[in-house]
C-alpha cells in the first residue's frame, strides 16, 4: 500500500534536526557568500549633444539654416565609448586607465548617457563624468580646428579679391 500524509509527516518529524542543519547551513552559505561578493556601482553622466560647428557652418553657408540641426548620436555614442576616448578621460582623471564606458541614445533624443562600473561609487562617477568631458573637449577642439580652416579660406579669398581689386584699380589708373 502507498504511504498516506501521516506517514510523510512522521517522517519530516523525525527527520527535523537534518532539516532545519540543512535550512541553516544553505542559508548561511547564501549569506558569505553575498557578503564576499564584490560590490559593483555604476556612475553615470548626461549629455545633451548639440549640432557641430561644421554642420551648423555648412547650413549658414547654404541657406538651410534647418536642414542640418540634427546630430549624429549613433556616432557620437561610438566616439564616447572609444578607446581613445577612454585614454583622454583616463588623463582628466590623471590616472593609468579607466573602466570603459557605455553610451546610450535616450529614446530619439539628442541626450546621451553615459555610464561608467567600477567597485568605488565615487570613482565609478567620477570616470562616466570624466568620458562625457573628454568627449565634449574633443567635440571643442574638432569646432576650434573648424573655425580656424574656415578662417584660413576666408583670409585667402579676401586676399585674392584685395589682388583683384589693386589690378582692377591700375588699370583704372592707367
Amino acid at each position: 500500500s502507498e504511504p498516506g500524509l501521516d506517514e510523510y509527516l512522521q517522517i519530516l518529524w523525525r527527520q527535523r534536526l537534518i532539516i532545519a542543519l540543512v535550512v541553516v547551513l544553505v542559508v548561511g552559505a547564501a549569506v558569505v557568500l553575498d557578503a564576499r561578493r564584490a560590490r559593483v556601482y555604476q556612475g553615470t553622466a548626461s549629455l545633451l549633444l548639440t549640432p557641430s560647428f561644421s554642420r551648423a557652418l555648412s547650413a549658414a553657408g547654404s541657406g538651410s539654416a534647418g536642414a542640418n540641426n540634427n546630430v549624429d548620436a549613433p556616432t557620437a555614442v561610438r566616439v564616447i565609448e572609444s578607446n581613445a576616448t577612454g585614454v583622454a578621460a583616463a588623463a582628466i582623471l590623471k590616472v593609468s586607465r579607466v573602466p570603459p564606458a557605455s553610451a546610450k541614445q535616450a529614446g530619439t533624443t539628442n541626450v546621451v548617457s553615459v555610464s561608467v562600473k567600477s567597485r568605488d561609487p565615487a570613482f565609478a562617477a567620477r570616470a562616466a563624468n570624466a568620458h562625457a568631458n573628454a568627449y565634449i573637449a574633443s567635440q571643442q577642439t574638432q569646432a576650434i580646428d573648424s573655425l580656424t580652416e574656415a578662417s584660413r579660406q576666408i583670409s585667402a579669398k579676401i586676399s585674392a579679391i584685395e589682388t583683384q581689386i589693386k589690378d582692377v584699380q591700375n588699370q583704372i589708373a592707367a
